[in-house]
């Protein structure tokens, strides 16, 4: 993926991802070129990640958020 996971975008980020895993039985997500996730963002990459979706190549900032911590 490339820019940012923000606003209404993440719902169809979602929505594909699942579709995705439900046909090839996995998804890996490469948030390599993300610069920015929102909220929003943060919520559905880590509803992602406990399914059947590998997010990889994120950046520090990022890796953090999903794992639960509180970077600002």
């Amino acid at each position: 993926m490339e820019g940012q996971v923000v606003g209404e975008w993440t719902m169809l980020l979602e929505h594909e991802c699942a579709a995705a895993a439900r046909e090839f039985g996995s998804v890996d997500l490469d948030l390599a070129g993300v610069s920015f996730v929102d909220t929003r963002g943060v919520a559905v990459l880590k509803r992602l990640g406990r399914a059947q979706v590998t997010i990889s190549h994120c950046a520090p900032l990022i890796r953090e958020l999903l794992d639960g911590g509180r970077a600002l």
